[in-house]
């Protein structure tokens, strides 16, 4: 055995590795779900950690099993096109992962919902003093 091929193998077993703990979340999550029939906003977690959970195996089979594919049959005269492949690759998950977890008015992260219907609620339904925030009488439009 070579070093290559010792180096390729630990490399499979590290995109191997990265599947237990995102699954593991994955099944924490619909737990929570399951139990909980209030939890809308795990909902919306779970279904967006989803979307990144299959960018993300897609994207490291794609970039350490498929490209060393055809990296293995190209003949030396293509070989910038496994280049090519991998970077396109990076280029397309970067930009779906930015587009997908792009900063917006109702993230599903950011939100703090009240517990309660107390008076602090504005009309979204969302408590000011958990967000360290309060309305002071003198300050508007601030």
């Amino acid at each position: 055995m070579s070093w290559e091929n010792l180096f390729r193998f630990v490399d499979m077993c590290c995109c191997a590795a990265v599947l237990f703990p995102i699954v593991w979340q994955i099944r924490a999550l619909e737990e929570v779900v399951q139990e909980n029939d209030k939890a809308v906003r795990t909902i919306e977690k779970l279904t967006l950690f989803r979307q990144f959970y299959i960018l993300v195996v897609s994207y490291i089979y794609f970039t350490r099993i498929v490209v060393f594919l055809i990296t293995t049959t190209l003949p030396y005269s293509y070989a910038y096109w496994t280049d090519l492949m991998s970077e396109g690759a990076t280029l397309a998950f970067y930009v779906v992962v930015g587009w997908k977890f792009r900063p917006k008015e109702r993230n599903p992260y950011l939100m703090v919902r009240s517990d309660s219907d107390d008076e602090g609620d504005d009309e979204d339904g969302l408590n000011m003093e958990e967000f360290g925030l309060e309305e002071s009488e003198g300050e508007e439009g601030l």
